[in-house]
């Protein structure tokens, strides 16, 4: 008898998923009790009982309190999501001078691809970060900015991961706009993201080294872990490489500008120190466009979002690119 259901469509998959999440449910704690027995994951401290479904999230995933699990639609699409972050876990365990999940299993039930690894402790950046005084928000940007400057140093020349950079950055540009309209952005925003897209595209391409992305250094992702006395030294951790591919660093860059510093100028700075950028680069005129460009061309994000999300001040794109990504 099978513990999961068959292969459903998206939606079904999203409604099996809010369902799983609901009081009393079983599906996926009883998933996660069989995966539990079979990698005997209560001798490392985690019985089947002590999983419980995190409370969002687009995938499954059970967490426990020194092990999590993260199952996957059975389709194909799925399935290479799953490889995808099995491989770049394994690629960046023990890289970075902060925490990572470490995988220890990795299989299928009933179709449905997973891997159990080791959780990671901390709370979310984007939590603490707004009651931060100045000094401790340089302080704690710079210190990512030596986490992914660490991540984007991880040798990449064997990882085939996520998609070709190339193919997704002409898809994204071809279909920016049409997205952009689609999500109810302004006449006026439109002209004006056609005209900063179009000088861009006229820009001298820029040479990088490709680099392994998180692509999605944001809300959730990004943890720290308060001290005894409630200061904040640094972040603890990255979580959640679903995302992860191969491509331009600063790609990622535009990530932490938009979800961590959120337009704090000196915050922002701190964070390319930390990274490694030289005072040339970081003052380069043409890096807040170039870093907007990247959030704009963003696989899961668009401009309409960042403004109902992140409520930034009603100024021109050329603007917020300052605002966002200026130091």
């Amino acid at each position: 008898m099978s513990l999961l259901p068959e292969l459903l469509d998206a939606d079904g998959f999203r409604r099996a998923l809010i369902a799983g999440r609901a009081p009393g449910a079983t599906v996926w704690t009883a998933a996660a009790a069989a995966i539990a027995a079979r990698h005997q994951l209560a001798a490392a401290g985690s019985p089947a009982a002590s999983f419980t479904p995190a409370a969002s999230g687009s995938s499954v995933v059970l967490l426990s309190p020194r092990h999590c699990v993260k199952l996957h639609a059975p389709d194909d699409t799925m399935r290479a999501a799953c490889a995808t972050e099995v491989a770049a876990l394994r690629r960046v365990e023990g890289a970075l001078p902060v925490a990572t999940p470490a995988v220890i299993a990795a299989g299928e039930l009933d179709g449905w691809p997973y891997f159990v690894a080791t959780r990671v402790g901390g709370v979310a950046i984007d939590e603490v970060w707004p009651a931060l005084d100045p000094r401790a928000r340089r302080r704690l940007a710079h210190a990512v900015g030596v986490a992914v400057a660490a991540l984007h140093a991880v040798r990449v020349d064997d990882l085939a991961i996520g998609p070709a950079w190339a193919e997704l950055a002409a898809a994204q540009r071809r279909g920016c706009v049409a997205r952009e309209r689609a999500g109810g952005l302004d006449d006026a925003r439109v002209a004006e993201l056609e005209a900063l897209l179009v000088e861009g595209d006229r820009a001298p391409a820029r040479r990088f080294r490709p680099a392994l992305l998180h692509t999605e250094l944001g809300p959730g992702h990004v943890l720290v872990e308060p001290g005894a006395d409630g200061a904040i030294a640094g972040p603890s951790g990255l979580i959640d490489f679903g995302e992860a591919m191969i491509g331009d660093p600063e790609y990622d860059l535009a990530a932490v500008g938009l979800f961590v510093t959120r337009g704090d100028r000196a915050a922002f700075r701190a964070f390319g120190e930390g990274y490694g950028a030289s005072a040339a680069e970081l003052d380069d005129p043409a890096r807040p466009l170039r870093l907007l460009r990247h959030a704009l061309l963003h696989r899961y994000g668009t401009l309409t979002w960042y403004l109902q999300r992140l409520e930034p001040p009603d100024v021109s794109l050329e603007d917020l690119g300052d605002f966002w990504f200026g130091t």
